[in-house]
């Protein structure tokens, strides 16, 4: 039960047995074996492993066994142990290994006294051991042998390769607690489900919940292991663990703990990542509270939490209160010594992006200057942040219809954006159909088709094949020809951007019926076009 548990990492029944796995470690370490041996195991693999093996065997690779290994001096045992293990697929067979072990080794002779057994053949690895490959041999069918492996066992101590990666490791996850400090390594060695199954067994242990080093262990781990699952991009879960560690701190320091500020601020943000707007507010609230009742509050934290508060309020459509957040906001950070360019830049984003919900275009137009003057301060400037306040702003003018101040920001925002992405990014599909949108209301078609044609060659290799932005752009193409009275093209481009919305669009769609209304309206223009210029002709007198 205890090798099964330590091979497939069943957490619960570790940690119900973590006294006796330490009594019987110690115990295998207070013992050795004089004389050299050979051990060997009975054991199944799969096919796949050994051939693996089989041709990494040049490289002295090195196996490490996590669990305890109970083998025999007697081969033929451990054969016919090797041979009764059931095997989950026909992709596993059975397997001897075949273990040198030096003199002095630690490990236990179980045929001791100590242990009650009658049986001198039987000894008993501490788990942990590590051994170098040395030969590999397949299964012959046809003469009944067993597959083997051929290891020799070696101290970690003697091998300065692996004592240097376990330095290097050590240093890495090292913590104020062997519990953090085991987190850490569990997540190194990707396994944060069982690294939180196990904080979850011991926070439910009742015996431990009075011991406050422990509970604060349970915290710190719980917060490593949310920062790693926020990092995938795993919010719910990250939200889960942020609250396993508030519970935690709960059991030892007061809700109203100045130390709790960031884990409140940690869980609102993940609320806030979900779309959860009420619980986001309310901790950001009581973070806010938090610090507005310390001793020693902050003012670029403070100005953080109003931020996104004001963010909240916006998306809830309570506009008029997130305007009142965001600039309290700025308030605040005029009274932060350190630099703070970059948060008053976003504030004023976000109070454009406020007052562009409410179609206040002027005073959004307003604000995304502000930030832009603000950011074109940076040193060095952040094209990312600086590109998306130029798209904001470039976008808000084509909103208005102020077409040629909409064509210098969005050419500004294409510069900003070639500096850090590559060329076939969707963005730029969206970007240059824009641009060339800009450039036929300026009358310069040319230039529109150079950048609508530009915006279908990147959408056809970064967006997928029915994407809606593909019709837009080929109906936008049909208007320059339209309007340069090429009316085939027109309507064949206006044809191609009818099929592209049927891809995802019913037939009684708007799109669709619109560009089935301007297919039969570029007809009627090509007709007159061709009466009246045959009247035009008509009426040539020749000298």
């Amino acid at each position: 039960m205890l090798n099964k548990a330590l091979r497939t990492s069943e957490g619960d029944i570790l940690y119900k047995l973590r006294s006796f796995v330490q009594d019987l470690f110690q115990q295998i370490e207070n013992e050795s074996v004089k004389d050299s041996i050979t051990v060997y195991l009975g054991q199944t693999i799969q096919r796949n492993d050994l051939d693996d093996l089989q041709r990494n065997i040049l490289n002295n690779d090195l196996i490490i066994f996590p669990q305890f290994l109970f083998g025999s001096t007697d081969q033929i045992q451990a054969i016919r142990v090797a041979k009764e293990i059931p095997v989950l697929s026909k992709d596993y067979i059975p397997i001897i290994i075949h273990i040198d072990i030096p003199e002095n080794f630690k490990c236990a002779n179980i045929s001791s006294n100590r242990y009650s057994i009658n049986n001198d053949n039987d000894v008993l690895l501490n788990m942990g051991v590590m051994g170098r490959l040395i030969k590999v041999k397949k299964e012959n069918i046809h003469d009944n042998q067993i597959a083997s492996i051929h290891l020799k066992l070696v101290k970690c101590e003697n091998e300065q390769n692996i004592q240097q990666i376990l330095e290097t490791k050590r240093a890495e996850i090292k913590s104020f607690s062997q519990l953090v400090t085991l987190i850490k390594l569990m997540i190194a060695m990707k396994q944060l489900t069982l690294a939180e199954h196990l904080l979850e067994t011991i926070f439910n242990d009742d015996t431990l919940k009075e011991d406050t080093n422990t509970q604060t262990s349970i915290a710190a781990g719980c917060l490593v292991l949310a920062t790693s699952r926020r990092n995938q991009d795993d919010y719910k879960r990250a939200l889960e663990l942020y609250l396993l560690s508030l519970d935690a701190f709960r059991r030892f320091i007061s809700p109203n703990a100045f130390e709790l500020t960031p884990l409140y601020g940690n869980i609102a943000g993940m609320y806030l990542r979900l779309d959860d707007f009420e619980k986001s507010h309310e901790y950001y609230k009581k973070a806010l509270d938090v610090q507005l009742c310390s001793n020693t509050p902050d003012f670029a934290t403070i100005s953080n939490f109003t931020n996104n508060i004001g963010i909240i309020l916006s998306r809830q459509g309570k506009y008029a209160d997130a305007i009142k957040s965001f600039q309290r906001t700025l308030k605040i950070l005029e009274q932060v010594t350190e630099p703070h360019d970059i948060e008053s830049a976003l504030s004023y984003e976000n109070m454009g992006d406020t007052y562009l919900l409410q179609l206040k275009y002027n005073e959004a137009i307003n604000c995304y200057k502000k930030s832009i003057e603000i950011q074109e301060r940076f040193v060095p400037r952040n094209p990312s942040i600086l590109g998306s306040s130029y798209h904001n702003i470039g976008n808000v003018y084509l909103k208005i219809g102020q077409s040629r101040e909409a064509l210098v920001y969005l050419k500004l925002a294409l510069e900003c954006q070639q500096e850090y992405l590559p060329s076939t990014h969707p963005t730029f599909a969206l970007l240059y159909n824009n641009i060339g949108l800009m450039y036929y209301r300026e009358e310069q078609y040319s230039e529109a088709l150079k950048c609508y044609t530009k915006s279908l060659e990147i959408a056809s290799i970064s967006l997928p094949e029915s994407h809606s932005l593909v019709g837009t752009t080929l109906f936008n193409i049909a208007l320059v020809y339209s309007v340069q009275e090429k009316f085939d093209e027109a309507i064949e481009s206006i044809e191609k951007s009818t099929e592209q919305f049927l891809k995802t669009l019913p037939p009684d769609h708007q799109d669709v019926i619109e560009n089935k209304a301007y297919i039969e309206s570029i007809k009627r223009k090509k007709i007159l076009k061709e009466l009246f210029d045959e009247r035009s002709d008509e009426n040539v007198t020749s000298f």
